[in-house]
C-alpha cells in the first residue's frame, strides 16, 4: 500500500509542484517539437520523483523499472492529450466559420464549452488509473520485493501519506481546476480585460489569488476533519470584507464568487474524504 500511495503523492507533486511555466508553454505549443520536447521534459520529472521516492525502501530494479514504465505511460497520455486538445480546437474554430453547421456540431458545442475541465479531470483519471494498474502487476509477479520496513511504523506512515496525497491533490491540484472552469466560464475579475478578451490561463501562471486559494483550501480541510464547520463561514466573511469594494465591480464579484465557492466546495469535499479515508 505505501509504494501506491509513494506512486499517487510523486504524481500530485510532478503535476501540480514541479511543473514549471516554461514546460507548460512547451507543452501547449503547436509546434511539435516544442510540444514534444515539454512533454518528455515533464516525463522526467514524474520518472525522477518518483524513483526518488521508491528508492527509498523499495530495490534498486523494482523502483527504476516502475518509475521507467509510469514515466513512459504518463508521456503517452499528457502527448495524446496534448495533441488532441490542438485538434478539437483546430474543428471548432474551423466549424464556427462554417456557414452550414453540421447536426453534430449543434449537439457537441455545449460539450465543447467544458472540454479542457473535461480533459484535465479525464486525465487525471488516467494517469491515477495506470499508476494502480501497473502496481498490481507488480505486486502480483514481484513478491517479497520490499526490503525493510524494520524502521518504518507502517500504520503511521499510510495516514501520513493519506494526508499528504488529499492536502496536495485539494490544495494545489484544485488550483488548476478551478483555474480551468474559470477560464470556460470566461469570468475576469475586471471589465477591460473581460471586454478585451484576454482569457486567464489556468496552467501559466500562479497569482496572488491562487496562492490565497490554496491556504485557504488547506485550512478548509483542517477544519473539517476537526468537526469545525462553523469555522469555514469566519473564512468566507474574512475574504469578503478584504474584497469589499471591488465586490462593488460586477464583474469581479462574479470572478470572486465562483473562485471562492468552488475552492470551498473542494475544501469540504476533501475534508469529508479524509476524514473517510483515516476511519478504515
Amino acid at each position: 500500500m505505501v509504494f501506491l500511495q509513494l506512486a499517487i503523492l510523486s504524481h500530485c507533486l510532478a503535476d501540480f509542484i514541479f511543473q514549471s511555466n516554461e514546460i507548460v508553454q512547451l507543452r501547449k505549443s503547436s509546434n511539435l517539437k516544442k510540444c514534444l520536447k515539454g512533454n518528455i521534459l515533464h516525463a522526467m520529472i514524474v520518472f525522477i520523483i518518483l524513483f526518488v521516492f521508491l528508492i527509498i525502501a523499495y530495490k534498486f530494479k523494482i523502483a527504476l523499472l516502475y518509475s521507467l514504465i509510469i514515466g513512459i505511460f504518463h508521456f503517452i497520455i499528457d502527448i495524446t492529450k496534448n495533441l488532441l486538445s490542438l485538434k478539437i480546437k483546430s474543428n471548432h474554430n474551423r466549424l464556427i466559420y462554417c456557414e452550414k453547421k453540421s447536426f453534430l456540431y449543434i449537439i457537441l458545442t455545449p460539450l465543447y464549452h467544458w472540454i479542457n475541465s473535461l480533459i484535465f479531470v479525464t486525465d487525471q483519471i488516467l494517469h491515477i488509473a495506470i499508476i494502480f494498474f501497473i502496481w498490481t502487476q507488480f505486486v502480483t509477479e514481484n513478491g517479497g520485493y520490499i526490503v525493510s520496513y524494520n524502521y518504518i511504523n507502517i500504520n503511521f506512515t499510510v495516514n501520513i501519506l493519506n494526508y499528504l496525497i488529499i492536502y496536495f491533490y485539494i490544495c494545489f491540484g484544485g488550483r488548476y481546476l478551478i483555474n480551468v472552469v474559470i477560464s470556460e466560464l470566461y469570468l475576469q475579475p475586471y471589465k477591460n480585460k473581460a471586454s478585451s478578451g484576454q482569457i486567464i490561463s489556468p496552467l501559466e501562471k500562479t497569482s496572488a489569488s491562487d496562492y490565497i486559494g490554496i491556504f485557504e483550501r488547506f485550512i478548509i480541510i483542517t477544519l473539517v476533519i476537526n468537526g469545525a464547520y462553523q469555522a469555514i463561514a469566519f473564512i468566507f466573511t474574512a475574504k469578503s470584507i478584504a474584497r469589499f469594494r471591488e465586490l462593488e465591480e460586477k464583474f469581479f464579484a462574479q470572478y470572486y464568487l465562483v473562485g471562492t465557492l468552488f475552492s470551498t466546495s473542494l475544501g469540504i469535499l476533501g475534508g469529508i474524504l479524509l476524514k473517510y479515508v483515516m476511519s478504515k
